[in-house]
């Protein structure tokens, strides 16, 4: 689930309205092109088109096996779940990434086994319906990525060309897939109502309560509004603030295994967060105190060494790590559907490049009113007993139960 990038008439990235998204199911694979390809695309048929979505049995040990592992990842990947609680609040994106990947789709994930168990009829019916969905879709609304040098790729038309033709089942569906970078997603009504109704009875600030005796604490909240314009040198600051200032005061003064901040452009959204962190209302201390210490470092006009290197850090983590030819398939056909393009790509690069004191102070500015700020941690019962109403207002959800 990613947004449609949006930019304005300069090409530089704004917050959009979270109304167009873009929604797919992504099946990746890798092959010798001289021998296995078609049998890979042809296995990729198989796991699509022709599953068997009425064996109970098999729906039945898949859930357990992915409820087990989705309960062990949350003991000890906590910050991922934290991160994306946090998102859930702030846009319709980030909401549907939680319910898919987060908290939440570990409890639909315990109804659908009881489902499983009691009435599994109704279950089935349910992927019958999506995978029939899949199987009538109109070719449009599908995109074939291959990654591979230039021999590959001519030993490759072949069976790329036979798979297109003869091994796909022939679509149904007449009506063309909408484009949705033009026309709203039809999730967003109901997922703005569903959205609205789990919001207003929720606190702001939740503990998810795992077993583990270690913290994980991630505060986020609005810097930029819909329609604001976000610009490369944003994800400078940030890195400063999460790699120096967080990393410092949280690692090594307070204990924790690491700290980060994260800058999310869908939606508008800093989130600062740790990992392994022996404590909780310490940690939210220092959150409040990043725009002083960010204000401090740059008063006197001058960006210090350290905010430097945060440039070439982050440039760094844009392009200096060679990916694997599979994982840059994948990002490119991320790329391509979200529609966001080199050109795009290379004035946030500019931008990082060319960060000064004003883009520093700006984010200043923007952590000293940081909108609708949201507190989650995955912790202990023990621990979340010791806090104190007064220092956090705060409600608590078992990771063990159904609903929060």
């Amino acid at each position: 689930i990613k947004e449609f990038v949006k930019a304005d008439s300069d090409g530089n990235y704004v917050v959009p309205d979270g109304k167009h998204l873009v929604s797919k199911i992504v099946v990746s694979g890798s092959c010798v092109a001289a021998n296995s390809c078609l049998p890979m695309f042809n296995l990729f048929r198989k796991m699509l088109w022709e599953s068997d979505v009425q064996n109970k049995i098999k729906a039945h040990d898949l859930l357990e096996e992915m409820i087990d592992d989705m309960e062990d990842d949350i003991q000890t990947n906590g910050h991922l779940y934290t991160t994306t609680r946090i998102a859930s609040r702030y846009s319709i994106t980030g909401f549907i990434r939680e319910q898919w990947q987060g908290l939440t789709q570990l409890f639909q994930m315990r109804r659908a086994l009881e489902q499983a168990k009691s009435d599994f009829s109704e279950l089935s019916l349910r992927l019958i319906k999506m995978q029939d969905a899949m199987v009538r879709g109109n070719r449009n609304g599908m995109t074939l990525a291959v990654t591979g040098d230039r021999a590959v790729l001519k030993d490759l038309k072949g069976a790329v060309e036979l798979f297109m033709k003869d091994v796909l089942p022939l679509a149904t569906q007449v009506e063309r897939f909408p484009d949705f970078a033009q026309v709203e997603h039809p999730w967003i009504a109901k997922g703005m109502h569903r959205m609205e109704a789990e919001l207003s009875h929720e606190n702001s600030n939740q503990a998810i309560i795992v077993p583990t005796r270690v913290n994980h604490v991630g505060k986020g909240g609005l810097l930029y509004d819909i329609g604001e314009r976000i610009v490369g040198a944003d994800t400078v600051v940030t890195s400063f603030l999460g790699g120096y200032y967080l990393y410092d005061q949280l690692r090594f003064n307070l204990g924790a295994l690491h700290a980060w901040a994260v800058l999310d452009s869908d939606s508008g959204v800093l989130i600062y967060q740790s990992d392994r962190d022996p404590n909780i209302l310490q940690t939210l201390k220092v959150y409040e105190e990043g725009a002083t210490w960010l204000w401090k470092q740059i008063q006197d006009g001058e960006l210090p060494i350290e905010a430097k290197s945060s440039i070439v850090g982050t440039i760094g983590r844009m392009d200096a790590t060679v990916m694997r030819p599979n994982l840059i398939g994948i990002e490119s056909i991320k790329r391509y559907l979200k529609q966001e393009t080199p050109e795009m790509r290379q004035r946030w690069r500019d931008q990082i490049i060319g960060a000064t004191t004003d883009d520093f102070m700006s984010m200043v500015e923007r952590l000293g009113s940081w909108g609708q700020p949201s507190v989650c941690v995955v912790t202990s019962t023990e621990v979340y007993d010791t806090i104190d109403p007064l220092d956090l207002n705060m409600t608590h959800c078992s990771f063990a139960g159904f609903e929060c």
